[in-house]
């Protein structure tokens, strides 16, 4: 990230790394700026898994609405199955009391 700060597959990777060392909080940063850089289907996804898991749900919501607008690779079944069900889960919360 340090040799290539605009390059996408540079912050989702890293993120994927932190998030797999058990700091979500820097994946996210990591993660949005690569949907900054090149708003993707794959990217979209982690995202969105990332912010339900830290009851962003709100943010998980329209993250996963915003991936399932995007272009599907061949084979993203998978992704596409991810998104559609964090909608699902995100929707039948309840909203967060003020």
């Amino acid at each position: 990230v340090v040799a290539a700060p605009d390059c996408a597959a540079a912050h989702t990777n890293l993120a994927i790394l932190l998030a797999a060392r058990g700091e979500p909080l820097a994946a996210i940063g990591h993660f949005e700026r690569a949907v900054d850089l090149a708003p993707a289907l794959d990217t979209r996804a982690n995202l969105a898994a990332m912010y339900r898991a830290l009851g962003r749900h709100a943010d998980a919501l329209a993250m996963a609405e915003a991936g399932l607008r995007e272009p599907r690779p061949e084979g993203a079944e998978g992704m596409v199955a991810s998104l559609e069900s964090i909608v699902a889960a995100c929707r039948d919360r309840p909203p967060p009391a003020d």
